[in-house]
């Protein structure tokens, strides 16, 4: 199986067409004009197969349809999963950037060597990206900065933050 790479999330229904708002994950959307064929899924182990319609993007956000999916409750079976490409078709993130796909399931420890958990979500922010991070029943989130991400290494699924006094719940 090919390497593949997830580039949006699905976050909502649009309209009742069959339309489905998109978080991009990716630093270059206009890419999605050139895409045919993607697959969705919550992880790359269920992904399926699907053409992509339509692509409209307005102020702030980027809506798409896929063919087959015509109205609201067809759409809405799809939200919360992710749009992954081949490896063939992916742009390279910027150093010091990372794919969600990556970040999600490392372990997170703080520089004093405590597991604070993994990563469960990434979410986009206008200012940074958080880092959902869940021991347990307990979630944190830590803004993706480097004042607080000392490092990430994603072939070892570790990363290593610095805390400071009242950024985690305890």
């Amino acid at each position: 199986m090919d390497e593949f790479f997830a580039i949006a999330r699905l976050n909502g229904c649009f309209g009742i067409k069959g339309y489905v708002k998109v978080q991009m994950l990716t630093h270059s959307p206009e890419r999605f004009l050139k895409l045919k064929n993607v697959f969705l899924g919550l992880t790359v182990a269920n992904l399926k197969e699907q053409t992509l319609e339509d692509v409209i993007f307005q102020q702030r956000s980027t809506i798409v349809k896929f063919e087959g999916i015509d109205d609201r409750t067809a759409a809405e079976r799809f939200v919360g999963q992710y749009i992954f490409v081949p490896g063939a078709n992916v742009v390279k993130p910027p150093k010091g950037s990372y794919f969600v796909h990556d970040l999600i399931g490392c372990e997170v420890w703080t520089e004093e060597g405590q597991l604070l958990g993994t990563i469960e979500d990434v979410v986009k922010t206008p200012s940074s990206d958080l880092w959902t991070i869940r021991n347990g029943t307990l979630t944190n989130m830590i803004p993706a900065v480097k004042e607080f991400v000392v490092s990430v290494d994603i072939p070892n699924r570790k990363v290593v933050v610095r805390t400071i006094e009242g950024l985690l719940e305890e």
